[in-house]
């Protein structure tokens, strides 16, 4: 598991969720050629990887095969190209060609140690937006205040005052920008800083109490709702990698003459590229 700004990447095989919606836009990739099976409104689709808007409810089933997913928050500098790839759909399959062009960008930047271009990713697809979008220049400071916030707790009232709004203005223009109301936003953060705190601690407890929570239950109950796991599951399963050169060249050299080692256990069927 990498944790960057405001995007998240996971490696792993065999993955079952539960139902659960985020308010990242998801890219999941399978790397063995083989059909995901992702169910969205009751209906199942089947394709090599999938584009997932934000905020829309899922289940993703992978068994035997490995996948990877990136997930992009919707405050992500290059987040609205994928918004406009997406265009009014909740879902977008990929097919087995456009897997395999994501994927070599992907494990290039892993090889170089790069920084993973979301644009560059989305331009592989080879569907260009031509998008100038950016960010409300009061929005983006009330995501950079909420950056420097060991704990992401702060209220709605409070940051309007630190970018010169009301908050009812506030709030609308947040809601407008980032596609999701401030409330969940801020949940959604300490959601993911618990899941750091949860893998370097091995503590819930201690995540919980660090990340803004109540206490350990009520972190589960977020997690499963937003990620469709348990915490403790992805602290059984998972290791945090603070950069992308630790995730691919680490102790254990997850990335070796690509193919990738997947949680701590060397898959020698990842050689797709």
């Amino acid at each position: 598991m990498y944790c960057g700004e405001g995007c998240v990447i996971t490696l792993g095989r065999t993955l079952v969720t539960e139902w659960h919606s985020h308010l990242s836009y998801q890219i999941s990739l399978g790397l063995h050629g083989n059909p995901l099976a992702l169910d969205v409104n009751n209906e199942r689709c089947l394709a090599n990887g999938f584009i997932i808007g934000s905020a829309i409810p899922h289940r993703l089933e992978v068994y035997g095969d490995c996948c990877l997913t990136i997930l992009v928050d919707s405050d992500h500098l290059h987040s609205h190209h994928l918004q406009h790839l997406l265009q009014s759909r909740e879902v977008l399959k990929l097919s087995s060609q456009q897997v395999k062009n994501m994927l070599l960008q992907i494990f290039d930047a892993f090889e170089n140690k790069q920084y993973l271009d979301i644009k560059t990713l989305m331009a592989s697809l080879n569907k260009p937006c031509g998008c100038h979008y950016g960010l409300d220049k009061r929005i983006a400071k009330a995501v950079e205040i909420i950056d420097c916030l060991p704990e992401k707790i702060i209220s709605s009232q409070s940051i309007a005052e630190k970018v010169c709004l009301s908050e009812s203005r506030f709030r609308h223009l947040f809601k407008e920008n980032i596609g999701v109301n401030f409330r969940q936003y801020l949940l959604w953060r300490r959601l993911n800083d618990a899941l750091k705190y949860a893998l370097l601690t091995n503590s819930l407890t201690i995540a919980a109490t660090k990340a803004g929570f109540s206490d350990s239950a009520h972190l589960s109950r977020t997690c499963k709702e937003m990620y469709g796991l348990k915490p403790s599951f992805i602290m059984r399963q998972g290791y945090l990698s603070s950069s992308l050169a630790t995730l691919v060249s680490g102790v254990e050299q997850e990335l070796v003459n690509t193919q990738l080692l997947l949680g701590r256990q060397y898959c020698t069927l990842c050689t797709l590229v």
